[in-house]
């Protein structure tokens, strides 16, 4: 008598007294061949997701410093916009007088204070507003002007 499991290739004649031998046989190898194929196709689908995952990350990483480098060369582009001030001797401040330092160039010097304010305090605020403004996002450079009224001077951004 054949047996013979849907395939061709599981067919066999049973030799008697062997039959049961040779059937748990072939099922265990079966078992351990199907259960190392599984185990092996687990470890690759586990190194594919792995693989997946690093390439998203890459991803992200070279749009990140795409985005850096962007704004790396639009702040480079405002800072060569700035005029600059050179001097060939530091301002030395004399009478309480308090100079306003931008990037080591003194741009100007405060020689009176208002209110409750010192002149080294007024220059230091000056300062703290002129460089919060040009590390803004929305800085234009053409937008800021310097007008002289009388003996004062008065820093106008925008309107």
């Amino acid at each position: 008598m054949n047996y013979c499991f849907k395939n061709p290739v599981f067919c066999f004649n049973p030799i008697p007294g062997r039959t049961a031998g040779f059937v748990a046989f072939f099922l265990l190898i079966s078992f351990l061949g199907i259960s190392k194929s599984k185990a092996a196709d687990s470890l690759l689908q586990k190194r594919l997701d792995t693989l997946i995952s690093v390439q998203a990350q890459l991803i992200e990483l070279d749009s990140l410093s795409k985005s850096i480098e962007q704004r790396s060369r639009k702040l480079r582009k405002k800072l060569e916009a700035l005029p600059t001030f050179s001097l060939t001797a530091p301002l030395v401040s004399i009478k309480g007088e308090a100079p306003v330092v931008i990037e080591k160039d003194t741009v100007w010097i405060i020689s009176n204070g208002v209110g409750i304010l010192t002149p080294e305090q007024r220059a230091r605020e000056i300062e703290k507003r002129l460089n919060d403004l040009v590390e803004s996002d929305g800085f234009e450079p053409d937008s800021l002007h310097v007008i002289q009224s009388g003996e004062q001077y008065f820093i106008l951004y925008r309107n």
